[in-house]
């Protein structure tokens, strides 16, 4: 193979593609591998901000769902958003990918991250009828929103304070 002879794995095509971003779009799971063996940048973004982990959430092959969980155990970024602000996360929700939505999740996606159309993994999957990703974004989206409130505020500002009634002042 061209990499155990020193090829560039880091050349790109007309688009700023490079191998990895296409064995990613094409779902090639052992391809893939290989390049990451032998040093191909996991977070490198093309002409229009997609990395291979974003390509493989956009393809419409089915079978990237193995791409996917390569590139996220190799470690690669799972919330870098490409030039129109979308996550890979939002792009598998959009695909209506379920299995690889749970993944990005299991990988500590977040789903508060908003496009550059204001949008959110779950208004996407809501706009799109995928419910059943509506479904598994639901809880995640009510437990980061719980978290924030609590690094947030200690009890110190009114939002904490128990509510009175009218009734006991």
């Amino acid at each position: 193979m061209l990499c155990e002879h020193g090829a560039d794995l880091e050349t790109r095509d007309l688009t700023g593609s490079t191998a990895l971003q296409h064995a990613a779009a094409q779902g090639r799971a052992n391809c893939t591998q290989v390049l990451i063996k032998f040093g191909a940048a996991l977070n490198s973004k093309d002409k229009i901000g997609k990395t291979a982990l974003i390509k493989a959430c956009s393809t419409k092959k089915r079978k990237a769902s193995d791409v996917v969980k390569i590139l996220c155990k190799e470690g690669a970024f799972v919330d870098i958003k490409s030039n129109k602000g979308k996550t890979a996360l939002i792009y598998a929700t959009k695909r209506g990918y379920k299995d690889i939505v749970q993944m990005l999740l299991k990988y500590g996606a977040s789903t508060e991250l908003r496009d550059n159309e204001g949008l959110k993994a779950i208004q996407h999957a809501k706009k799109d009828k995928h419910f059943d990703i509506v479904e598994l974004l639901k809880p995640k989206v009510i437990d980061e929103e719980a978290e924030r409130k609590k690094l947030r505020c200690f009890g110190c500002c009114p939002c904490c304070w128990p509510v009175k009634d009218p009734d006991d002042v």
